[in-house]
């Protein structure tokens, strides 16, 4: 897709972390040709731009060295943030907004929920403090989701009633 094309094209209506790049700065990068071509081929392989393969692979890659107990996952709502051997992070906040308990209690609280260790609930909420729109979102759009099974699952019963 050219520049601007992407211009053109509205952002997803799912929350995904966005590498289409609406305003961009041009960053000159040398590659081995081996790497290169591994780039070109990831991208043909997921029908992709080589420009927008690169740019979330760094974009995640940074995220992962700031956050070291991170991951990224592919889903049907796009990439995603979670916990390497864990929970996507938008489960782990979810759940610590949920708790009755606060601070170190609603760490603990969480942990024993999630079968996790305190150190994952805290890389967790590490991760959300850097970026806490990504994970707002992807909470709203799950509920909106859950909202939404709901209703057509009333639905559902009334019919087999």
């Amino acid at each position: 897709m050219s520049a601007a094309a992407s211009h053109e094209t509205a952002p997803p209506s799912h929350p995904t972390l966005d590498y289409n790049v609406y305003m961009s700065e041009v960053v000159s990068v040398r590659l081995s040709d081996q790497v290169a071509q591994r780039l070109r081929e990831r991208a043909a392989d997921n029908d992709e731009a080589v420009s927008g393969l690169a740019q979330r692979l760094v974009d995640e890659g940074l995220r992962m060295e700031a956050h070291p107990s991170i991951t990224f996952r592919p889903g049907p709502s796009g990439r995603r943030a979670a916990l390497m051997r864990g929970p996507d992070v938008w489960e782990v906040i979810g759940l610590l907004r949920s708790l009755d308990t606060s601070g170190d209690a609603a760490i603990v609280e969480a942990a024993q929920w999630l079968g996790l260790a305190e150190a994952q609930v805290r890389a967790a909420l590490s991760y959300y403090g850097a970026f806490p729109d990504e994970i707002d979102t992807r909470i709203a759009a799950n509920q909106v989701a859950a909202e939404q099974a709901q209703r057509e699952w009333e639905i559902q019963q009334r019919l087999l009633a």
